[in-house]
């Protein structure tokens, strides 16, 4: 079984054309293959590292059509489900007496965001927790954040809430991809944070923080129409060793 949402992969695919957008790589938004759980765990670790370039998974064209909205996508209780999984020590983690399993995505497009605002961060504080009154808010902000992956500058205050680190003393963000049980994902989205099994294991897991955010709406800076780099609306775009968001 993969991540919860069928089309996942065409959505990954959009969103990250967008991302190529904002890091001055204007032109690439076609997938040169198909995205699957590898190539998407290959996307958002190097954009959490900085080292992101698009071109082995993006050529010129088009980027995938997809509607976003609607309901929050039913869970089969008695499936398991693939989701993303960043390595962040939050907060709340700190605090708990058990094994922490970081925070998990099965929302691609929260994955991609996160992902972005980790590598334009102080990796001390690693911006990547959701943070919403309820899940339900949270997945009817996925249009505007959607839209905001284009931006050049991406700020996460508004809607993530920074790290204290990561996991085991890591020193660097690690995105994975972990297997959880339809009825813990639920649960999850339910409490935002709990004890639930994480391929198997018993970890405290957090999928968002159930705190008011502010409107995203609101708050949007106005939309820059260049990138900082990078040339326009051509097929050879420079190959910088890094970007900056």
């Amino acid at each position: 079984m993969g991540l919860p949402e069928p089309g996942w992969r065409t959505l990954f695919a959009a969103g990250a054309a967008r991302v190529n957008f904002a890091c001055g790589y204007m032109s690439l938004e076609m997938p040169r293959r198909f995205i699957d759980e590898p190539t998407a765990l290959k996307i958002l670790q190097m954009l959490a590292e900085r080292k992101y370039n698009p071109d082995p998974f993006f050529a010129v064209g088009a980027a995938p059509v997809v509607a976003i909205g609607g309901e929050p996508l039913p869970l089969d209780e008695g499936l398991a489900y693939h989701v993303f999984r960043l390595n962040v020590m939050t907060q709340q983690g700190v605090r708990v007496s058990m094994p922490v399993g970081g925070i998990i995505y099965e929302d691609p497009i929260l994955a991609l965001a996160a992902a972005r605002l980790v590598g334009s961060g102080f990796a001390g504080q690693p911006r990547a927790l959701p943070v919403a009154p309820a899940y339900r808010d949270l997945w009817n902000r996925r249009r505007v954040l959607f839209d905001r992956l284009r931006d050049t500058h991406l700020s996460g205050g508004m809607m993530f809430e920074p790290g204290v680190g990561f996991l085991k003393k890591d020193k660097q963000p690690i995105f994975d991809v972990v297997e959880i049980s339809g009825g813990d994902l639920f649960r999850l989205r339910q409490h935002g944070a709990q004890a639930v099994r994480l391929n198997g294991s018993l970890m405290y897991t957090e999928l968002f923080k159930a705190a008011s955010a502010p409107s995203l709406e609101l708050q949007s800076p106005p939309r820059r129409e260049k990138p900082e780099f990078g040339e326009i609306n051509k097929g050879a775009p420079p190959r910088p060793k890094g970007f900056r968001i």
